[in-house]
């Protein structure tokens, strides 16, 4: 596998939850051992103690808007310009993952074409530190996740991992806030990236806490999260979105239920008669039989 640099962008270290909360994901990440590069960037002073007691790089120099919250565009740049894996992968900083997480870059980074991998969070209530020295830590707390926890809607993406060649310009959003990750992918496909859904093989747990933004419906005009939005200009794509899944291992092309009734969607979006002349139930065999149509081009398209 190429080599692997997972960066991220930590809040302030003042509220004793969300330090347990960061402190717990970054020590996931370097549980994957040296041979996985981690970069956090931030302003807390904290972040560079913890950056010296665990060997991690530290960005110094976020941007930052007039509220002093970092800019997206900013982070990428930083651990672009310092990152020496060629494969980042972007982890919110609340996200613990586990080997499953390692194992599906690695058969992503095989693909002969630019690609990029993201997925679904499962979300627990979750307060504890981890004690990392228990080998068995990790399928303990994913079988948690699974039992207790709760899958995320697909509108969430809380990781992006790609080749650090095909990184694309982004927009000045707010981190922290709404829409950039759903503009970034979709951004990344019209670019013609692969973009793969890696729900079904990857347990990435997002540890519980209150929101740290509104919605932008009900946000004013002049709010951050308002601002990300009018960034993203209706460009949107989650998880369902994805052209490809990887499942046990395999990359192949999406045709999970949830990824076919988004293409029943689409189709009803784009051809707004297409309803009153094929029934829903039509409709979602005509796009089965599409999708197996489609998997000769499926394979082309990964072989190139």
């Amino acid at each position: 596998m190429p080599s692997l640099s997972i960066f991220s962008c930590f809040k302030s270290f003042g509220d004793p939850h969300i330090a347990r909360i960061q402190c717990n994901a970054v020590q996931s990440w370097l549980a994957f051992g040296p041979a996985v590069e981690v970069l956090v960037a931030g302003d807390d002073p904290a972040i560079e103690k913890i950056a010296e007691e665990r060997t991690i790089r530290w960005l110094r120099g976020v941007r930052v808007n007039q509220r002093g919250r970092p800019l997206l565009s900013s982070v990428f740049e930083l651990a672009t310009r310092a990152a020496a894996g060629d494969i980042l992968a972007y982890v919110n900083a609340d996200i613990i993952l586990g080997t499953d997480f390692l194992e599906a870059v690695s058969h992503c980074s095989r693909l002969r074409r630019p690609f990029v991998m993201v997925g679904c969070r499962w979300d627990l209530d979750f307060v504890e530190a981890i004690t990392f020295e228990d080998p068995f830590w990790w399928p303990k707390l994913r079988d948690k996740a699974r039992r207790e926890g709760r899958r995320h809607a697909p509108s969430g993406l809380d990781y992006f991992i790609f080749p650090k060649k095909h990184m694309v310009d982004i927009p000045s959003f707010t981190l922290g806030g709404p829409a950039w990750d759903n503009w970034l992918l979709a951004e990344m496909g019209k670019r013609g990236v692969l973009r793969i859904d890696a729900t079904a093989d990857v347990v990435a747990i997002h540890q519980n806490h209150a929101p740290g933004w509104v919605n932008p419906s009900t946000a004013p005009k002049d709010s951050d999260e308002w601002r990300n939005r009018e960034l993203a200009c209706g460009h949107y794509a989650d998880a369902w979105d994805c052209e490809f899944e990887l499942v046990a291992g395999r990359v192949r092309l999406a045709r999970s239920r949830e990824h076919l009734e988004r293409r029943v969607e689409t189709w009803a979006a784009r051809w707004p008669w297409l309803p009153t002349v094929l029934p829903s139930t039509k409709l979602r065999h005509a796009a089965a039989w599409v999708e197996n149509a489609m998997r000769g081009y499926g394979r082309i398209a990964l072989s190139r």
